[in-house]
């Protein structure tokens, strides 16, 4: 599978130590660096990789530099996922929030969330065809609503073409906090550390998921 990351000259660090892991993936056989060398913005380096993906016929990685992926689970249990990755549902989110719901939802049998709602772009997979809705969509969008958070965009085309984005309720990467973020986003939000709580093992079975499904209370307001 290909992987697409996205980075900054200024977190080469972290850049390396993602690739060295994403080299220890049998699963993953090609990386794309992505550099957004003038500093645009994550919506900047993020479009180019959909745009790589939107031009091709597979099914990819898009993993933010500031994360630390569990190779073994990973080898686990991508193959497994990206079978489920079949209309309508366009993406499934490798990275779990700190979220208590899904903690919650775990401990009464499901493995995610099924719905509209994109949490954090920090790792996840993607179709070509759902990358090409979210490029349209930004077009249509309103760029101060959205400003620098692609989550925006992915709900948005969520919505508008009716699919369905999955996240799962362990994660397949941790948030490495050492990094510092380029939009300034602290590494603890009150006592809400930006990590995930949950991680995925390798003895989990994903073959059959089982999933919460959440409708219209995740719809964005906005005109589409």
């Amino acid at each position: 599978m290909k992987a697409h990351i996205i980075t900054v000259p200024d977190r080469s660090a972290s850049l390396r130590r993602l690739v060295h892991s994403f080299s220890l993936c049998k699963s993953i056989d090609q990386i794309t660096i992505h550099i957004d060398h003038e500093y645009q913005g994550p919506w900047f380096n993020t479009l180019q990789a959909l745009t790589a993906i939107a031009s091709g016929t597979e099914i990819c990685l898009i993993a933010q530099d500031d994360i630390k992926p569990l190779p073994t689970a990973i080898d686990a249990h991508i193959n497994v996922l990206k079978g489920h990755l079949t209309d309508p549902i366009g993406l499934i989110s490798l990275f779990t929030p700190p979220r208590k719901e899904f903690q919650e939802i775990s401990e009464k049998g499901f493995d995610g969330f099924n719905d509209n709602n994109f949490l954090w772009a920090q790792f996840y997979m993607i179709s070509p065809e759902f990358a090409q809705h979210v490029i349209e969509c930004n077009e249509l969008i309103d760029k101060s609503k959205a400003k620098y958070h692609d989550e925006v965009r992915f709900r948005f085309a969520a919505q508008k073409y009716k699919k369905r984005i999955v996240t799962l309720c362990h994660s397949f990467a941790r948030h490495d906090l050492s990094v510092k973020s380029t939009l300034g986003t602290p590494s603890a939000i009150g006592s809400v550390v930006r990590d995930t709580k949950s991680v995925a093992s390798v003895n989990q079975s994903f073959e059959a998921l089982n999933l919460k499904i959440r409708n219209s209370a995740n719809d964005l307001h906005l005109e589409i």
